[in-house]
């Protein structure tokens, strides 16, 4: 009856610790999106396209112009 009891006990210790195993090889831990955009976002650094266009009194990148736009991207 010991014998038994003990070969239960490790049939059922060993099909948990498969159990564990598999469990934990299938679940992957991976990044969220937010954190890939604040990754995006600290690579892209603080500098913009600016465009500027015509001759006027506006200062963009050291120059006079008329008009100066900066784009921004919402992706």
């Amino acid at each position: 009856m010991k014998k038994r009891v003990s070969a239960v006990v490790i049939v059922l210790v060993c099909l948990g610790g498969v159990a564990c195993i598999k469990t934990l090889s299938t679940s992957s831990v991976g990044l969220p999106q937010l954190a890939f955009d604040n990754i995006e976002a600290l690579a892209s650094g603080e500098s913009s396209a600016y465009r500027c266009y015509g001759i006027g009194d506006v200062d963009c990148h050291g120059d006079k112009v008329d008009k100066m736009y900066s784009g921004y991207s919402l992706k």
